[in-house]
């Protein structure tokens, strides 16, 4: 965290992984015609995040490539049309002709362990979809923390602005009444003036901060302090979310390669079965002519069993294995890093909402020296200098407290992004099994 001197410190914290597409929703939207609908609160913007835009396309499209490797595993093998003429060219003029089908049966129940695959697959799929929802819905949440805390400071700014202001009326008449002189005036006067071009900096990051979070939903979203105070609310939200979901974090992306490797699994094993020869079995009709007539007709029958000597499904379970490898390998990296960046956002909330009391009281205090140091001023106790600086202290204090709660909102959604959990019952609900079904 930077210091604060009258001043407030942008967040350089990169929140635009998906703002290009957010943004070209919020200008293509079409106008209302009508009267304008309310601005969103947090909650339902984050559901609204989930449910379209973007990464509800995104998560769509997984849902339906999942779908799809179901169907196209379920499909039956075709049977092939065999048509066969025969015909001699020297002696007795004779012709045959057989027309059949061949039905491959499939012995070796490669199919049925596809289809397993092709199940795996698609919960990998669905596992994609909720990361993508569960990703863009964090993804506004800390854009949501970085709008609704640069709005709280412009509130404490804007406040402090009018203070400044203020004090030039009480100045003007402590000096008609020869209690001050033209010093305090230009010292205030100054102070205002600077204030003022820091209260403008400010007023013009609020506002960038509040088109970029109305370019995810194409809507207007309500700040308050008391959102940004829900995000960084106490522990026992968090608490009741580790008791529910046990100690190991389970995030979105976590399941999704665990079920790629399942599907891998399934893969090279139907590609062993390949060793068992896939026989074919041909029924037609056959009729024999002579140079006149028709001689004979029957029935024909065959089998067709390809021998196995050399392809029998080693290259594909080779490679079916080795991708098993990196999915799993992938899985378990992803696993410990995520429980050490569950442990360590729970580290530092702690630390961070050990804090929260000490500047509760130190913004009270603030407050308390503010008026203490008014009242001196105006009884001609206290310079200028002394009433400036407390003043200074009071609006540090405030901005200090936001800069906190923002700190602790970042460090809850870390942890969030962390264990897969959204600390909300509604928004997992609408950003993860309910919005295309994950389950």
């Amino acid at each position: 965290m930077c210091p604060h001197r009258l001043a407030v410190c942008s967040s350089t914290t990169n929140r635009s992984r998906f703002f290009a597409g957010f943004v070209l929703v919020a200008t293509t939207a079409p106008a209302s015609s009508g009267v304008a609908a309310p601005p969103l609160d947090e909650g339902a913007a984050a559901r609204r995040v989930c449910a379209e835009g973007p990464a509800a396309a995104a998560a769509r499209a997984e849902r339906l490539r999942g779908e799809a490797a179901v169907t196209a595993a379920g499909v039956l093998p075709n049977p092939s049309l065999s048509i066969q003429h025969q015909r001699t060219l020297s002696g007795p003029a004779e012709s045959e002709t057989v027309v059949g089908l061949s039905v491959p049966l499939g012995l070796g129940g490669q199919r049925f362990l596809l289809q397993d695959a092709a199940r795996a697959l698609r919960e990998q799929a669905r596992s994609e979809a909720h990361a993508t929802r569960f990703d863009a819905a964090l993804a506004f949440r800390e854009a949501y923390v970085a709008a609704a805390a640069e709005e709280a400071r412009l509130a404490v700014l804007t406040r402090q602005q009018a203070a400044l202001d203020a004090l030039s009326g009480t100045i003007e008449r402590l000096a008609r009444g020869g209690e001050s002189t033209s010093y305090d005036l230009l010292r205030q006067r100054t102070q205002a003036r600077v204030h003022g071009r820091l209260l403008a900096s400010a007023r013009a990051r609020a506002a960038a901060s509040r088109v970029l979070l109305a370019a995810w939903t194409g809507e207007a979203v309500t700040l308050s302090p008391e959102g940004l105070a829900k995000l960084a609310g106490g522990p026992a939200a968090q608490a009741a979310a580790i008791a529910q979901r046990g100690a190991t974090p389970a995030p979105p992306r976590l399941r999704g390669l665990e079920a790629a490797a399942r599907a891998r699994e399934l893969e090279a094993e139907a590609a062993r079965r390949r060793w068992i020869p896939d026989v074919e079995v041909f029924a037609g009709y056959r009729a024999l002519s002579g140079a006149t007539q028709e001689t004979g007709h029957g029935l024909s029958l065959g089998l067709t069993v390809p021998l196995t000597f050399f392809d029998h499904g080693q290259g594909d379970a080779a490679r079916a294995d080795a991708e098993q490898a990196v999915a799993l390998a992938a899985a378990a990296g992803l696993k410990r890093e995520s429980a050490a960046r569950a442990e360590t956002a729970s580290a530092r909330l702690g630390i961070l909402e050990a804090g929260l009391a000490e500047i509760e009281r130190a913004v009270a205090e603030a407050a308390a020296l503010e008026s203490q140091a008014g009242r001196l001023y105006a009884a001609g106790e206290a310079s200028i200098a002394e009433l400036l600086d407390a003043l200074r202290a009071a609006e540090e204090a405030q901005l200090a407290r936001i800069d906190l709660l923002e700190e602790i909102a970042l460090a809850r959604l870390a942890w969030m992004r962390a264990t897969g959990t959204m600390l909300d019952a509604t928004l997992d609900h609408a950003c993860g099994d309910a919005v295309g079904g994950t389950r």
